[in-house]
């Protein structure tokens, strides 16, 4: 059967927009922080929830329930409404940055990012912990994704979302699958990039399954 027809249809996926069963304090504050600042972003571009819904490729409902904390957005979906919304995700989750330089002077933010203090969000078919969050108003992405995944029919839809991008795997074996190409398997070590508007998903037998996710987009990029 061809891995298109493994993935329910894209309308029913819109319907509920990756919600996720939230189990700790932690993660309802999170959702809680990402939905606020969602709104605020909408509310400065003068959006309705319409049209981001139009933009980021989702149900206007789905909008309304991640500004109101009553859903936990996949990593994809977070992607899209942060093209949509011509910001990154580390804006959108809140995160502290270093004093922005001068208009004329330079670049020359630095961000140390500790292991230590790294959040692992559950978020369905994988677990995902961004890196360097706190270095904001930037065009790549990097996410430590554990992934859960068994079967591409764990899958709602393709995950797909605006930009590039490029996976290392740091430890176990994961499948790589894609709309346009046969599955290929990776192993530690082994690295992969690719347009990300391209349905794609990771899927593994490997409990400690983790790669190095990392996408790359330019600001106010969106799917063509």
């Amino acid at each position: 059967m061809p891995a298109s027809t493994r993935v329910r249809g894209v309308a029913a996926a819109k319907a509920d927009a990756a919600a996720v069963p939230e189990a700790s304090a932690n993660e309802e504050r999170d959702r809680s922080v990402f939905g606020r600042r969602v709104l605020a972003e909408r509310q400065r571009l003068r959006l309705s929830q319409r049209a981001l819904a139009e933009r980021a490729d989702l149900a206007p409902s789905s909008v309304s329930k991640i500004e109101n904390a009553r859903v936990s957005p996949t990593y994809d979906v977070m992607m899209r409404i942060a093209a949509a919304l011509e910001t990154d995700i580390a804006t959108l989750l809140g995160a502290e940055g270093p004093p922005e330089t001068a208009a004329a002077a330079p670049p020359a933010r630095l961000v140390i990012d500790r292991a230590s203090g790294r959040v692992r969000h559950p978020a369905g078919v994988y677990d995902y912990a961004p890196v360097t969050l706190a270095f904001k108003r930037r065009i790549m992405d990097p996410t430590l994704i554990h992934v859960r995944a068994r079967a591409l029919s764990d899958f709602a839809e393709w995950v797909r979302h605006p930009g590039e991008e490029f996976v290392l795997v740091l430890s176990g074996r994961v499948t790589l699958h894609t709309e346009h190409y046969a599955p290929v398997e990776l192993g530690p070590g082994d690295a992969a990039c690719y347009d990300a508007a391209m349905g794609h998903a990771f899927t593994t037998d490997d409990p400690e399954a983790t790669i190095l996710n990392i996408t790359a987009l330019c600001r106010g990029m969106r799917d063509p």
